[in-house]
């Protein structure tokens, strides 16, 4: 019996405070389909990349090239990165793959209205939102309600959320 080809993917819950002291999110609209993991053009959710061999096994280098990727957002705008530990496998159907996703939590630290914009044109900015205005969108990817959920049980930062 062959082994599945191992990928993972990594999602950045890239976050900063507003006036109000609530913790918002920066989300992300997907503009391509990927059929393979039930993701659609359209879909919102908070940015997410594929580990790649430059990232060297690291989440956090995964979570810094996803800001840069995704969002534009050079990694010096980028601080307090914690790699998550939990594991999710969301495509068991998927027969040639092992498909494990995990994600990170990280703190903007640029200027709160900048534009950004994906250099590799695969999302566009959608804007901050609290985690329950994320989740109330008719569209999300997958993964955005199981980690979201994972977030706000797990993470210490759930006040003002």
């Amino acid at each position: 019996m062959n082994e599945k080809e191992k990928i993972v993917g990594v999602g950045l819950i890239l976050y900063r405070v507003d006036d109000q002291g609530r913790m918002r999110i920066r989300v992300v609209r997907e503009t391509r389909a990927k059929p393979l993991i039930r993701k659609e053009a359209g879909m919102v959710s908070f940015p997410l990349e594929t580990q790649e061999t430059q990232d060297e096994g690291s989440i956090i280098r995964t979570m810094l090239r996803c800001a840069g990727e995704e969002l534009g957002i050079p990694s010096d705008q980028v601080a307090d990165c914690f790699p998550v530990a939990t594991e999710f496998r969301f495509f068991p159907e998927i027969e040639q793959f092992d498909i494990i996703t995990r994600y990170g939590v990280a703190q903007y630290i640029g200027i709160p209205d900048a534009d950004f914009s994906s250099p590799s044109g695969d999302t566009e900015a959608v804007g901050w939102m609290t985690v329950p205005e994320l989740l109330a969108r008719p569209l999300i990817r997958v993964e955005t309600q199981p980690i979201c959920d994972h977030f706000l049980r797990e993470m210490p930062h759930r006040e003002g959320w």
